[in-house]
C-alpha cells in the first residue's frame, strides 16, 4: 500500500474550493500544463490533507476519522491517478519517477500501451494560443449572447424548424444527395467551417465571462478533421449557469447557422446554391444536436448535464459504480461505498449504463464506417480503436483481479471466462443482423424510346410533353433527301431491269434474261429496305401512353444523327425496379426470390415502397444497366470507360433483375430515382467481420 511514501502536490497545482451537491469540492489547476480537474467532496477532502508530511497510512486514517468509507486500495488508486496526471509528485529521495511509473503499471498494467496507440485514433495538433483572437472576436460578436439576441435566435430557430417540418418531403429529396461523391469535398469544407464557428462560439462566450482561452488547433478523430479550442478554464467559474452557457455556446451558434441555411433553402430557386444550403442545415442542425448536444457522449451536452445535476466527473462516478456492481455480480467483490449520495447515486449509474450502450453502438458504427471507406488504413485504425476501447481495458481489468491473490476471485473469473467464450462463439456464428443492400433504379415498364433511324432533319413534331397518345399516332416526321434520292434511283433501275428482262426473253436470249431477272430481284430487296427506312422517318407511337419527353418541339428543324433519342412514350402508372446485383450478393438475392416475400425498397427522397424480387437474368455482364447507377454521375456502381467504344462499363460483372411496382406505389416514385433494395443477409457475424479484414474477400 505504498508504505513509507509521503506524497505532496506539485508546486504549480492550485486548488480552488467549490460547492458541489451542497458539499465542498475543489477545482485543481496545473498552471504548467494548463490542465483543470474537478474533484468531488471526498476527493477534495483527501487532496486537502496532502501537505508533504502525511504518509499514505496517515491519509487513510484521516479519511476514516472524517467518516469517509475509503479503503486502502481506494486511497492508493486515487493517488496513482494523481501521479499519472502529474498533479502529485513523490519526494525524489524517497520515491523517484521510475517507482511512480511502476506504481501506475501495478494499478493499471496495460494502460501504458494506450498512450502510443491513442495517437492513431485521436491526434490533437495545437496551432496557436487563442486568447487574444478570442478577445477581439468577443468585442465584435459578443452582442450575439445578449438577451435580445438570444430571443431573436429562439424565434429564428423555431420558425426554421416549423418551416422544415412543413416541407419535409421536399427536404428529404435534397438530402438524398447528402453522400454523393461529387459533394464530398464541399461537404468537408462545410463541416470544417461549421466546427470552426462552433469552437469560436465557445471561445467568445467564455471570454465574455473573463475566462482565459487556451490553445486552438485541429484534432483528427478516426481520421475525421475537427477544430478545437481549450476553454477548460471555465471550470473555475463559481456559477453553474455561466459554465452551462459556455458549454452550449457552440450548439447555439451552429443552430443559428442551420436556421439561416434553412431559410436560404426556402427562398432560393432550384440549383447548386440551394442544395448546399440544405447540406449546411443538416451538418449544423440535426448532426450537431445528435453529437455535440448528446449527454451520452463526453461533449457539450455531457458537461451541461454534469453541471445541471451538480455531479462533477459524472462519467467517472457512474462507471465506477457500474463496474463495482458488475464485479460484485461476477466475482463477488465487495461493493465500495459511492462517493456520491442520495439520488445522485442511481442517476450516475443509470447514466453510465445508457452511455456505455450508446457509445458501443455509436463507436461500432464509426469503426465500421472508417474500415469501409478507408479500406486498409481504415481497418488498421479500426483494430487500434478496438484495442483501446475494448481489449486493453478488459485485459487490464482481468490482470488486476488475477494479481490480487484471492483464489476465489480467480476461480469466479475463470468461470466467467469459460461461460463468456462459448457465448462469444455462439454470437460469432449468429446470422448477421445487418442487411444487404442492392442498388436499384426506377424506370418505366415497356417504355418506347424512339430514336432516329438514320441521319435526317426533323421537319414535323406533332406532340408535346405530357400529351397522351394512342398506339399508331404520328409523333414526328423526319426527312432525308439523300435517302429519298437513292429510293427513286433504285426504283428507276428496277423498272429498267424488268423491261430489259422482257425484251431479252422475246429475243430468245434466255441466259441474259436470267441475269437481268436476278439483278431485278436484288434491286427489289434494296428498294424494300429503302422504303422501310423511309417509312421509319414517320415516327409513330408503338403503345398507348404519355409523352414523357419534356419539350420534343425543340427538335423541330434540327439535324439528328442515327441513334439520337427523339421522344419517349410510357405510362406513369406502369413502372418497374431495375436491380443490379453483385456476384457476392447473388446467393442471398436468390434466397429472397425463393422466399416469395416482398422486400423493402428505400428510394432517394425518403420514399419507401415494397417490391417482390424476381429471378436474375442468366448471365452477369459489365454493361451498365442504367445511366443513373453510374458512379460518374453520383450513382453507386463504379465504372470505367471502354477502350473501344468509349462508353462507361462496369468494373466487375453484375446480374440484373426487374421487379414490377404496384400502380399505387408507382404514382409516388419517378423514373430515374435511385435507391436500395433491402434483403436479408445469409452470412454470420463472423463472416462479415472476416470479409472486412481479409483483403482477398473484400468486394
Amino acid at each position: 500500500m505504498m508504505e513509507g511514501f509521503v506524497p505532496h502536490l506539485d508546486s504549480e497545482v492550485r486548488l480552488s474550493p467549490r460547492t458541489i451537491g451542497g458539499q465542498s469540492g475543489a477545482i485543481a489547476h496545473h498552471q504548467g500544463l494548463e490542465k483543470f480537474f474537478r474533484f468531488g467532496c471526498e476527493e477534495a477532502l483527501l487532496i486537502g490533507m496532502i501537505d508533504g508530511r502525511r504518509s499514505v497510512e496517515d491519509l487513510l486514517l484521516g479519511m476514516q476519522r472524517a467518516g469517509v468509507d475509503w479503503s486502502g486500495d481506494d486511497v492508493v488508486g486515487f493517488l496513482s491517478m494523481l501521479i499519472r496526471e502529474r498533479l502529485l509528485l513523490p519526494p525524489v529521495q524517497e520515491f523517484d519517477q521510475e517507482k511512480a511509473e511502476q506504481l501506475g503499471r501495478k494499478t493499471d498494467p496495460l494502460r501504458w500501451w494506450m498512450t502510443p496507440l491513442s495517437s492513431v485514433v485521436s491526434l490533437r495538433i495545437p496551432l496557436m494560443d487563442f486568447d487574444r483572437p478570442a478577445l477581439r472576436l468577443s468585442r465584435h460578436f459578443g452582442f450575439l449572447f445578449q438577451p435580445v439576441a438570444v430571443a431573436v435566435w429562439a424565434v429564428l430557430v423555431i420558425s426554421a424548424m416549423v418551416m422544415m417540418a412543413l416541407r419535409r418531403d421536399e427536404l428529404a429529396g435534397e438530402l438524398s444527395r447528402l453522400f454523393d461523391r461529387q459533394m464530398w469535398i464541399p461537404m468537408l469544407g462545410i463541416w470544417l467551417l461549421c466546427k470552426m464557428l462552433h469552437e469560436a462560439g465557445h471561445a467568445v462566450a467564455a471570454k465574455r465571462q473573463g475566462v482565459r482561452i487556451g490553445k486552438t488547433g485541429v484534432m483528427f478523430f478516426l481520421m475525421a478533421p475537427l477544430a478545437y479550442v481549450d476553454v477548460t478554464a471555465s471550470w473555475m467559474l463559481p456559477r453553474r449557469m455561466s459554465r452551462m452557457a459556455i458549454a452550449l455556446a457552440g450548439v447555439y451558434v451552429e443552430l443559428a447557422v442551420a436556421s439561416v441555411a434553412a431559410w436560404c433553402w426556402w427562398c432560393l430557386p432550384d440549383g447548386l446554391v440551394r442544395h448546399i444550403a440544405a447540406q449546411v442545415f443538416v451538418v449544423a442542425g440535426p448532426a450537431t444536436l445528435l453529437v455535440n448536444a448528446n449527454p451520452l457522449l463526453r461533449l457539450d451536452g455531457y458537461y451541461v448535464l454534469s453541471d445541471l445535476v451538480d455531479i462533477p466527473n459524472l462519467r467517472s462516478h457512474g462507471r465506477r459504480q457500474l463496474a463495482g456492481w458488475l464485479e460484485y455480480v461476477l466475482l463477488a467483490v465487495p461493493r465500495e461505498s459511492s462517493l456520491l449520495s442520495g439520488w445522485r447515486v442511481p442517476f450516475a449509474t443509470g447514466h453510465a449504463m445508457a452511455s456505455v450502450v450508446f457509445q458501443f453502438v455509436w463507436m461500432a458504427g464509426l469503426v465500421f464506417a472508417v474500415s469501409y471507406w478507408a479500406k486498409g488504413l481504415g481497418i488498421l485504425v479500426a483494430m487500434v480503436a478496438v484495442l483501446l476501447w475494448a481489449a486493453i481495458p478488459l485485459g487490464n481489468w482481468m490482470l488486476r483481479h488475477v494479481r490480487d491473490g484471492d483464489w476465489r476471485r480467480r476461480y469466479r473469473l475463470g468461470l466467467s471466462v469459460v461461460l463468456i467464450v462459448p457465448f462469444g462463439q455462439w454470437l460469432w456464428n449468429q446470422r448477421s443482423p445487418i442487411t444487404r443492400r442492392v442498388p436499384v433504379v426506377v424506370r418505366y415498364h415497356d417504355e418506347q424510346i424512339a430514336r432516329a433511324p438514320s441521319d435526317a432533319f426533323v421537319v414535323g413534331v406533332f406532340v408535346e410533353g405530357g400529351q397522351r397518345v394512342k398506339s399508331g399516332s404520328l409523333l414526328m416526321r423526319l426527312q432525308n433527301d439523300e435517302l429519298q434520292v437513292r429510293h427513286d434511283q433504285t426504283s428507276d433501275r428496277l423498272d429498267l431491269a424488268m423491261r430489259r428482262e422482257v425484251q431479252l426473253r422475246r429475243q430468245g436470249k434466255l441466259a441474259d434474261a436470267e441475269i437481268e431477272k436476278r439483278q431485278a430481284e436484288n434491286l427489289k430487296h434494296q428498294l424494300e429496305d429503302l422504303r422501310r427506312r423511309l417509312d421509319e422517318l414517320q415516327v409513330t407511337a408503338q403503345r398507348d401512353g404519355m409523352v414523357t419527353t419534356s419539350n420534343p418541339i425543340d427538335l423541330l428543324g434540327e439535324f439528328v444523327t442515327e441513334g439520337t433519342e427523339l421522344v419517349r412514350v410510357s405510362d406513369a402508372h406502369e413502372k418497374e425496379l431495375l436491380a443490379s446485383i453483385g456476384e457476392s450478393d447473388a446467393p442471398a438475392y436468390r434466397r429472397a426470390v425463393q422466399s416469395a416475400q416482398p422486400v423493402r425498397v428505400r428510394l432517394r427522397g425518403g420514399v419507401g415502397i415494397t417490391a417482390l424480387p424476381v429471378s436474375l437474368r442468366p448471365r452477369a455482364d459489365v454493361q451498365l444497366p442504367h445511366p443513373a447507377l453510374s458512379a460518374a454521375i453520383g450513382g453507386p456502381l463504379p465504372v470505367q470507360p471502354d477502350p473501344e467504344s468509349g462508353e462507361n462499363r462496369l468494373i466487375a460483372p453484375r446480374f440484373t433483375a426487374t421487379s414490377p411496382i404496384e400502380p399505387v406505389a408507382a404514382a409516388s416514385v419517378r423514373a430515374g430515382q435511385q435507391g436500395t433494395m433491402v434483403i436479408s443477409d445469409d452470412r454470420t457475424i463472423g463472416q462479415r467481420i472476416w470479409e472486412r479484414l481479409d483483403p482477398q474477400s473484400m468486394r
